[in-house]
């Protein structure tokens, strides 16, 4: 408990991974260390240049893209960091078992904790951690806080447009949501969509219908598949 631990953070990780690292700095000496998003060469150079022995790798995605998942397992058997992923928006949507993007690509064992939540694909309230048993015996006595994401389904766009284009899409049917800063960064605000198994694929192209005749013509990105 008294070394000091050095934390490599994706930039794009969730303001609840953030606030995470901010209640481990109450119990624990910390270097955080941001790499730029899915950047394994300047994760890279970060793990050369960090002297510390304890190392932790966190990553997830506000954009709702794949980490590079072999190069992350490499990196860890090289300098022998904790690899964990939040794998909220992978969980029952990636893998033949619905074991989220870790499993699609093959690399559970490999992962030290994931975390994933089921307040999207599964539609309820609520989240899992897969680890080791002495994980979960130290997550159980030392977690402060248990995050629940809400909703589901990130859909990027271009800023400076997200009231209006959440507007136009009511208008147009669908309620959408917008998320601002601070829980993305400024000028990079998005729209979630949440869907649930009572949705059609009749329904899912109008909804992509509609987002393509938005006279601001979205740029899209997510893991929602026809």
């Amino acid at each position: 408990m008294e070394e000091k631990v050095a934390v490599f953070s994706d930039a794009l990780n969730h303001d609840s991974i953030i606030d995470d690292i901010r209640l481990a700095e109450r119990q624990l000496t910390i270097e955080v260390y941001v790499y730029r998003h899915c950047d394994m060469s300047h994760l890279r150079t970060l793990l050369s240049s960090c002297s510390l022995k304890k190392k932790v790798i966190v990553t997830y995605s506000m954009d709702g893209d794949f980490a590079p998942m072999a190069e992350l397992v490499n990196l860890g058997k090289k300098h022998g960091f904790l690899l964990t992923i939040d794998d909220a928006h992978g969980t029952f949507v990636c893998g033949k078992d619905g074991g989220g993007v870790a499993q699609e690509i093959n690399c559970e064992r490999d992962f030290d904790i994931c975390v994933g939540t089921l307040s999207k694909a599964a539609g309820c309230h609520g989240g899992v951690i897969a680890c080791s048993k002495r994980w979960k015996q130290l997550i159980q006595s030392r977690g402060r806080s248990f995050d629940s994401i809400l909703n589901c389904y990130i859909y990027q766009f271009l800023p400076v447009a997200a009231a209006a284009c959440a507007w136009y899409m009511l208008e147009s049917g669908f309620h959408v949501t917008v998320i601002r800063p601070p829980t993305v960064p400024s000028n990079s605000c998005r729209l979630r969509v949440t869907l649930s198994a009572t949705h059609t694929v009749g329904d899912l192209k109008k909804l992509m219908a509609a987002h393509s005749e938005h006279p601001q013509q979205l740029e899209v990105n997510g893991y929602a598949r026809l």
